[in-house]
Order: structure tokens, then sequence, then C-alpha cells
């Protein structure tokens, strides 16, 4: 796989995107803890993000499939580099509040959205059925080296340079990315042609939900990605405040944790690559839920630093691993002539998902501490994997007819 010039590429561009996410996400969200935010500042500031990701990933299905998959993904790196690049400047006029920094979160959250989808359409572009599986555990092992070396550089580099000026950092990288993305080289993609009309993304995504209602297999699987990716989305939503408010920890140590959050995926992501491919592999699905739910609640149990590094890292294989088998599934069970529209319509369960936890968990926060707010998420994740348990078993040995 790492022989093909163009997966080299884009896994390296795919890391410093990550990269720079995971840097973004410690600098924003301790931003919010600096200027005063709360606990629950935190919450709306995670639905905020949630929301905006909605029509992010409405409308970017259909501009997924029926353009260039790799122009809308240089669109979504290079749209973060001008909001991001206005908080630095507010800051050196002290002029930036809250409101500012939860109005970039949401932008950036919305173009994250849309890139996921973006980036993951590309991959049966490269790959074969039989090799998703290995392509989405070395894109994620790959993805998950960004996120923890972002996560880990944003904590050391806000008590050093301040918080607002962390975010230089990233907005380079950016610049980085778009250049190695147009320097890509992708093999040409046939694309169903229709007539285009004023109604063409509500026309488009209505069809990706009448083919997943048709296939209730991949409709249930491509609704169950939103569990652990909510996870993964919306966790910063509560850790920063566990670790400032319960733990009484600081912005390098928060850096840490979420670095070993990262640790913990990748280690999942290189396991995944040694599976066998896809066949079988939903006896795995509903088990990764129950593990990851474990794992969440288990956090919640930690009360120092090393504590917290160890179950953050295990919160992190566990939820990572378990987007990666749904992904994969996804992706090899898809017609490829839908497979952007449908893994945005899994984005948009995602972010209305998370729009809805976010805000629960928020409300949460005025009567329970932190620590038993992530009690309770855990205990979710487990009831969810119960669900998946009952509902995709008997279901995905069904197969999809590519020909729609």
């Amino acid at each position: 796989m790492l022989r093909n010039p163009a997966f080299r590429l884009l896994l390296g561009a795919r890391t410093l995107s990550t990269l720079c996410t995971g840097l973004d996400i410690v600098v924003l969200a301790w931003l919010v803890i600096v200027l005063g935010g709360t606990p629950m500042t935190l919450a709306v500031m995670a639905a905020l993000s949630a929301g905006a990701g909605v029509p992010a990933a409405f409308f970017g299905g259909p501009l997924i499939d029926r353009f260039s998959r790799r122009a809308v993904t240089v669109a979504t790196e290079a749209g973060r580099i001008l909001p991001v690049g206005v908080v630095p400047l507010l800051a050196a006029f002290g002029e930036l509040r809250i409101w500012h920094v939860l109005a970039v979160s949401a932008w950036v959250s919305g173009l994250y959205s849309l890139s996921a989808a973006s980036y993951g359409a590309l991959l049966p572009q490269l790959f074969d059925r039989a090799n998703l599986l290995r392509a989405n555990g070395l894109w994620q092992a790959a993805s998950q080296v960004g996120v923890f070396i972002g996560a880990a550089l944003g904590g050391m580099a806000i008590p050093v340079i301040g918080a607002a000026n962390s975010l230089l950092l990233g907005i380079s990288g950016r610049v980085v990315i778009v250049a190695a993305l147009l320097a890509m080289h992708l093999p040409r993609m046939q694309r169903p042609s229709a007539k285009r009309t004023s109604g063409l993304l509500f026309r488009d995504m209505a069809q990706a939900w009448s083919l997943l209602r048709e296939h209730r297999a991949l409709m249930w699987t491509t609704l169950f990605v939103a569990v652990p990716g909510s996870l993964i989305s919306g966790i910063n939503a509560v850790l920063p405040a566990f670790v400032n408010n319960d733990n009484h920890l600081g912005a390098t140590d928060y850096g840490l944790i979420d670095a070993a959050w990262g640790v913990g995926a990748f280690v999942a992501s290189v396991l995944c690559v040694r599976m066998p491919n896809l066949a079988g592999n939903h006896r795995y699905l509903a088990g990764s839920l129950l593990l990851t739910g474990v794992a969440m609640t288990l956090l919640a149990t930690a009360r120092d630093l090393p504590w917290s590094l160890l179950f953050a890292g295990l919160v992190g294989g566990t939820a990572l691993g378990s987007l990666v088998l749904f992904r994969a599934q996804v992706q090899a069970e898809a017609p490829p002539e839908h497979t952007g529209r449908i893994l945005a319509m899994s984005q948009l369960v995602l972010s209305a998902l998370w729009f809805g936890v976010a805000l629960g968990l928020g409300a949460l926060t005025l009567f329970m501490t932190v620590r038993a707010v992530i009690v309770t998420w855990g205990v979710l994740i487990v009831l969810s994997g119960f669900a998946a348990r009952r509902l995709l078993v008997p279901q995905l040995p069904d197969k999809i007819p590519t020909n729609t």
C-alpha cells in the first residue's frame, strides 16, 4: 500500500492535517477556560461545533460525489486558515472574547466534518474492497500520530508563546497541506451524469437515505459509525474541565492527556492493519462499542496525571478501533458512486448526535461533577453497544449491489 505514491502523499497530508486539528482543539478549548468559560461553556462550544457539522455534511456529500474529491478536500483545509488566524490577531489587540472562540471553533468543526467525508471518500478511489480495512488502519494510524503530536505540541506551546499565538503553528501547517494535496496524482473516476438543478443537493441526499432504507444492514452500520465518532469528536466538551476542575492539572498536562488519547488510538490503528479483510468483521462491531463504553467509565476514576494518561489512552484506542471497523464496513458495502453521500450521511448523523449529547452533558454539569458526567456518558455508550449487537449482527451478511 505504501508503495502507492498517491497514498503516501495523501497519508502525509492527512497526518499533518490531524496534527493541526489536534493543536487547534487543545488551544481553542484552553482559550475558553483562560477567558473565564465554565464546563457549560465548553459544552455549548461542542454543541455549536456539532451543529455546524450538520449543514456541512448535508451539502458536502453530493459535492464530494459530483465534483473533484481532491478539490473539496483542499477547500476544507484552506477554508480554516483565515478564521483561525483572526484569533491571535484579536488577542494581540486585547479584543478576543469567548464568543469569538466559539464562532471560530464552529467554523473549523464544520469544515472538519466535511473533510472527514471527503478524505474518507478518497480511499475507495485508491484501493479495492479487500484492502479497505488495511488502508483505513494505516490511515487512522497516521492520523493519530498527527493527533497526539499536535495535542502535545499545543499543550507545550501555550505556556511558552501563549494560547492564541499557538494557533499560528497550525495555520502554517495548513498551507503545506494544501500544497501537498494539489501535487497528488489520483486515478480518474467515473461519476454518474445528472442534470444540475437548484434542488440537486437535497435530492442527492434524499437518494442516499432511500438507498440506506432499502439496505438495512448498510443503514444501521452507517448510523452506528456516529457513536465512536461522536466520542472522538466531542471529548473536548468534558476533558478540559475534567483536567482543570476535577483533577486540578494545567495546560501542559491537558496536552499530554490528549496526546495519550492519540497514542492509544495509534496502537488500535496498527492492530486494525493486522486484522484480516472485512469478511466476518461484523462480529467485532458491537463488541468494540461495549469496550469503548467501559473504557470511558474507567477514565472517570483517574485522579492524577499517570492514571489520566493510562485511561485516556485506553479510551482513545477503543474508540478509534471501533470507528475504523465501522467506517471500513461502510466503505466496503456502499456502492462506489454513492460513497461520498453515504459517508456524509454518517457524518450528518454524527453531528446531530453530538449536538444533542453536548447539550445534554453540558446540562448535567450544572448539577453533577464532570467526573459523574463522564460515567454517565460511558454507560450510554455501553447501552449503544447492546443495541448494535441486536440490530447489526443478524443483518450484516447481506450484500449491496453496486449497480444502483
